[in-house]
């Protein structure tokens, strides 16, 4: 057995040895040499690591003279087998990427391919294949031309997150043997990432606490973003009384919202406010308000009093005048 690519000299395998000449049905040696002999595999056929036979043979062609003088034609051939063993060309893969993002993050994601082999690959050709949730920034096929023994290459892409998921990460690559074989390796998944929402802040505050029944007071907060503090703009807030959505509204640029209101019955009213996430965490929080009766002024009691008075009066003079009627 011998290793693809390497030569076949004519001295090393039986059927070519100089004590086995090529001679004619006549008599005589014609031909004693050694034979040199490379295979190739240019139709790709042969795997790294696989051993295949293959049959050899030498003709030779020509003619002779014979001890009469006549010109004989003549044709002798030998031929042997032998196995060709093609060498491993193993490539290892390592992955490089963040293990968990947030919906808007851009990151990298970084493959190293390590020749393992003995002898140069060529044209390695990776493809990452997109997940859900995910979008590229850039191109998502890279082509290295040469990679020798021991060295490595990079292929890095860039993307950006979408969708809250987990997402896993696929590659196609291959490349050619040093023999002109295509090692392909299909679809082949090496991690995942966990893409998360962006957690925010949403407070709440009724001013005043306490009111009367019919008094407008106001409902406000601020939803902000926690990864970056800022305040988020254009976002639908929902507000609910004793749990029953009674409006809503958008914040301002600056994560601002308020709501103006009034309740009508006297009672202990529980607040919320809501907001759905939007690709961001959702979030909700809650407050109180006291609804009473509303209170009597001075002036009012003061009336009241007096038509009190005015009443008692008038009672006791229609008391006296029927008495002495009476009488």
């Amino acid at each position: 057995m011998c290793e693809l690519g390497s030569r076949i000299n004519s001295n090393k395998y039986e059927g070519f040895r100089s004590n086995q000449p090529l001679a004619t049905s006549i008599s005589g040696t014609v031909f004693s040499g050694s034979i040199n002999i490379i295979v190739l595999d240019e139709f790709g056929l042969h795997a790294p690591g696989e051993t295949k036979g293959y049959s050899l043979q030498v003709i030779l062609e020509g003619s002779v003279i014979d001890k009469f003088g006549i010109e004989r034609a003549g044709l002798t051939f030998k031929t042997v087998s032998v196995s060709i063993y093609a060498l491993e060309s193993p490539v290892s893969v390592e992955f490089t990427a963040p293990s968990k993002v947030k919906i808007g993050d851009e990151f990298d994601v970084k493959f190293r391919f390590r020749n393992e082999g003995k002898h140069p690959i060529s044209d390695l050709k990776v493809s990452l294949s997109l997940p859900f949730g995910i979008s590229a920034i850039g191109p998502i096929e890279t082509i290295v031309k040469v990679v020798n023994p021991r060295e490595a290459a990079e292929a890095v892409f860039r993307l950006k997150a979408e969708n809250a998921t987990t997402s896993l990460i696929t590659v196609t690559y291959s490349y050619r043997t040093l023999w002109e074989y295509v090692v392909l390796e299909p679809l082949k998944t090496l991690g995942s990432i966990t893409i998360t929402k962006i957690p925010v802040s949403l407070t709440i505050s009724a001013e005043p606490r306490e009111v009367t029944v019919g008094e407008g007071f106001v409902v406000s907060g601020k939803l902000i973003r926690l990864d970056t503090g800022a305040g988020l703009a254009g976002k639908k807030v929902e507000l609910y009384i004793n749990g029953s959505k009674t409006s809503e509204t958008t914040s301002n640029a600056t994560g601002d919202y308020s709501f103006k209101i009034r309740i009508e019955s006297v009672g202990r009213y529980t607040l919320g406010v809501y907001f759905s996430g939007d690709g961001f965490l959702p979030s909700e929080v809650v407050t109180t308000v006291v609804v009473g009766v509303p209170r009597a002024s001075a002036i009012t009691w003061s009336v009241v009093a007096i038509a009190l008075g005015v009443l008692g009066l008038g009672t006791c003079l229609y008391m006296y005048r029927r008495r002495r009627t009476r009488w």
